[in-house]
């Protein structure tokens, strides 16, 4: 949701993906759904972040110092190339 992209960059979302406690279990799509939620509602709540949302704001002529409270839902899932349904 947006809620994870006004407090997280890419890259980084990335580095929480790539990070050994996501990379430890790479079968959980729940557990990086997890620790990228957690990290940006952690994020929304700091008043002092500089997050997307203060930077898009500040292009704007907008002043919105710290995170964006928000709602945060994320959904991870693998692509996988597989075989035709049955």
């Amino acid at each position: 949701s947006d809620g994870l992209f006004d407090n997280l960059s890419d890259s980084e979302m990335c580095d929480l993906v790539n990070a050994p406690s996501a990379t430890a279990d790479r079968q959980s799509a729940d557990l990086i759904a997890r620790l990228l939620a957690e990290a940006a509602a952690r994020r929304s709540e700091d008043t002092e972040a500089t997050t997307p949302f203060t930077l898009h704001a500040k292009e704007h002529g907008h002043h919105h110092p710290g995170g964006k409270v928000d709602d945060v839902t994320v959904i991870a899932a693998w692509v996988v190339q597989g075989g035709s349904p049955d």
